[in-house]
């Protein structure tokens, strides 16, 4: 099994409005286990492509959907995993032997996604590199402006939650799929507010260029709490793992 030198963090924007993608200009992020170093090379390539933007360091730093994942990154990533962070004696080392690449998804239409799928296509084939995407699921309430519900699309009797979770599963499968266009389909009939849509998107199209077989499947799905009136509100949580047919047969 080979250890990844590089990890790209593919996060959607939250606070500023944002058409394609933009990169980090940071020399380094701060992921409270220490200091990862951004692959400052990688950067200046993507930004030779045309393609890609620029973000600020206020624009870095307001941004939580790509920095929430920073320490996980850098735990998974510790060089001595036998040592325990919390052990003032033996704190491990952090943030050593990879680089980190912050790449920020604005709004991208069905071409862009496709475009910058070919564009990333070639480092998510790289053994070396890996890759995490940053999302959520369904905001469902008054205050996220999103309360769909009936009792036709999913079946009759359903509570509110298990009409969201059917819901999100629509998309799950969808994902695992592999179907960038049914994906795409799915936001525009169901309009379920998954944050990291673009984000989810373009991994999409990343996997369709790519050369590898891959497999999406998804492990765990949990809503922040079950909605059972209009006045609720919860947001849904699901997470997955890519992997590569081809490099799992080998390894084997």
């Amino acid at each position: 099994q080979v250890r990844p030198r590089r990890v790209f963090v593919l996060g959607p924007s939250h606070h500023v409005y944002l058409e394609g993608c933009a990169v980090s200009m940071a020399s380094a992020c701060d992921a409270v286990l220490g200091d990862l170093v951004v692959d400052t090379e990688v950067v200046e390539s993507l930004l030779a492509t045309g393609h890609f933007q620029q973000t600020t360091s206020n624009v870095d730093e307001d941004e939580h959907s790509i920095e929430m994942h920073l320490p996980y990154i850098t735990r998974a990533m510790e060089t001595d995993p036998s040592s325990d962070p919390a052990d003032a004696h033996n704190p491990g080392t952090f943030g050593e032997g990879f680089s980190v690449v912050c790449i920020m998804v604005g709004q991208v239409n069905d071409q862009q996604q496709a475009l910058y799928g070919s564009i990333l296509a070639p480092y998510l084939e790289d053994p070396e590199n890996f890759f995490v995407v940053s999302s959520d699921f369904c905001h469902w309430g008054s205050r996220f402006r999103c309360t769909p519900f009936d009792q036709k699309t999913y079946g009759k009797r359903l509570q509110i939650w298990e009409y969201i979770s059917a819901m999100d599963h629509e998309g799950m499968d969808i994902i695992e799929a592999q179907d960038a266009r049914g994906f795409n389909a799915y936001l525009q009939r169901t309009k379920n507010t998954i944050c990291g849509r673009y984000p989810i998107a373009v991994l999409l199209q990343t996997l369709a260029a790519a050369g590898d077989d891959y497999e999406v499947k998804f492990e765990s799905y949990a809503q922040s709490s079950q909605v059972t009136k209009k006045t609720d509100s919860s947001v849904s949580y699901a997470s997955a793992v890519v992997t590569s047919r081809i490099a799992r047969g080998a390894s084997s």
